[in-house]
């Protein structure tokens, strides 16, 4: 599966935004842009009206990109990369050495591919690819190259969040002026196509975690770089992700006595954690999803009030979309039939992530509401994606 298409004006636009934020960091260089697609390479003639600039832009040969191994090599190494790569994951070790070390030989692109074929929706394996990348290959616009659209982003998350960490953790910037520069980085033309708005937000809120030295209030704070409702709940999911492994361990430590207690214990985190239930709820109740933990946490959502009360639908509804598409739940039984709260929880449901490979199930359960104005929402949220700014739904759950 090729990568996708870097536009000239989008990759111009961005250089010329970064250089501005960054001429003063010796560690940025900008002697190759990076714009790569489906492994074609453009030249242009000495005639082209092009600029150097723009010419250089036309085509991305980065050795961390197609690796420097022939065919046949490759295949060996690759079968030595997904080798050590399962190891480190069995034993809980990090895997970014096994990318570091695998990167320049086989290439992100065909380390993407062998992850997108066994999941296009991969994105949670790439995030150490994209930490690896950007410790191999600081330079930001090369770094966003080097990961283009894998899985769903992921390593552009994880590039972006480990660039930004770095350069606070090396004293080359302050974390005040980091949260700034990502904010208005956001605010640019996308960095590749389809890098919507919120996608950005989501990775600020990725190096917002680290910056905030892992405590979840004062990560959360940083979001409010985000003025845009929905810009910030993508920055809290950001930050929940970031911090998922230290936030389960602290709420598995409080012991709870049963399942429906550690259901109750970690609703109330959420509640309570920052502006957002949902995106709190997508990483902190991920393994709360059988028919009986549904029921308990939508009896928690119709206690709230407010804007607490729609958000916590909607979390719901993504809570729910496995049963939902397994067929042992209807979406029209989990879903409340006050007509904000349906909304919110269908949207949680059916707005899901550019490239999500059960599209067409979701599909299927919008068409299966008995309510057409219902019908008509759910595939309304269904023709979204995820990261699109401009979903109503979203901006109404948060306040």
């Amino acid at each position: 599966m090729g990568r996708i298409l870097f536009s000239k004006a989008t990759t111009a636009t961005l250089l010329l935004f970064i250089t501005s934020l960054l001429a003063d960091s010796p560690a940025w260089s900008f002697e190759r842009h990076a714009h790569h697609h489906n492994h074609a390479v453009h030249s242009h003639t000495a005639t082209d009206d092009r600029s150097d600039d723009e010419s250089a832009m036309s085509s991305f040969d980065h050795p961390l990109f197609s690796g420097s191994l022939n065919p046949a090599e490759a295949a060996k190494a690759q079968k030595e990369f997904i080798s050590e790569y399962q190891a480190a994951r069995s034993k809980h070790h990090s895997t970014v050495q096994v990318y570091k070390k695998y990167l320049p030989l086989l290439g992100s692109d065909r380390i993407s591919n062998y992850f997108e074929e066994k999941n296009p929706s991969c994105h949670g394996v790439l995030h150490n690819m994209g930490k690896a990348v950007a410790q191999l290959e600081p330079n930001l616009i090369q770094a966003v190259g080097i990961c283009s659209d894998a899985c769903t982003y992921a390593c552009v998350h994880g590039a972006i969040k480990t660039i930004y960490a770095d350069r606070v953790a090396s004293g080359k910037a302050s974390v005040a002026s980091v949260q700034q520069e990502l904010a208005d980085l956001c605010q640019q033309p996308p960095v590749i196509p389809d890098f919507f708005e919120g996608n950005c937000a989501h990775a600020a809120g990725h190096a917002f975690g680290i910056l905030g030295k892992e405590r979840l209030s004062q990560a959360i704070s940083l979001c409010s770089a985000f003025s845009n409702p929905e810009m910030h709940f993508y920055c809290e999911g950001g930050v929940y992700m970031q911090l998922m492994s230290q936030l389960n361990r602290a709420l598995l430590a409080a012991k709870p006595k049963n399942r429906s207690a550690a259901i109750r214990s970690r609703m109330n985190f959420c509640y309570h954690a920052g502006q957002n239930m949902s995106a709190c709820m997508r990483f902190v109740m991920h393994r709360f999803r059988k028919i009986a933990d549904l029921n308990i946490i939508r009896k928690y959502c119709q206690a709230r009030n407010g804007s607490a009360r729609l958000s916590c639908f909607n979390g719901l509804g993504f809570l729910a979309r496995g049963k939902i598409l397994d067929g042992s739940l209807s979406l029209e039984s989990l879903c409340p039939s006050d007509e904000a709260l349906e909304k919110q929880c269908i949207s949680g449901f059916a707005f899901v992530k550019k490239g999500y490979k059960n599209r067409e199930r979701i599909a299927a359960a919008c068409r299966s509401l008995g309510r057409s104005s219902s019908r008509r929402y759910c595939m309304d949220q269904y023709h979204g994606y995820l990261y699109q700014i401009g979903n109503p739904t979203l901006a109404e759950m948060s306040g």
